[in-house]
């Protein structure tokens, strides 16, 4: 949210009236971050795609329905094959 067209504050205005109240915050665990951590170092993965995929590998864990993103074309790059057609644009 903070590279899209408005201010980090604003992001995070827009994310607290607009998107939390229907959405269940959860708490990544240490071996969540370890596993992605791995996997991303085993595929070369830096930068920005290490967070992109631990937000797909929770959704995977969680059993998510659809995963929602500006970044559709890095997001299907990154998914299993369970979660490549589970992401989509808002």
């Amino acid at each position: 949210m903070t590279r899209a067209p408005f201010a980090p504050r604003e992001a995070g205005r827009f994310l607290e009236e607009n998107v939390l109240s229907y959405f269940e915050v959860l708490a990544v665990s240490v071996d969540d971050y370890k596993a992605v951590l791995k996997s991303c170092s085993a595929a070369g993965l830096i930068g920005g795609a290490v967070y992109d995929a631990l937000h797909l590998h929770v959704a995977e864990k969680v059993g998510c329905e659809r995963v929602y993103t500006f970044n559709l074309k890095d997001f299907r790059a990154l998914a299993s094959p369970t979660m490549a057609g589970k992401i989509a644009a808002p």
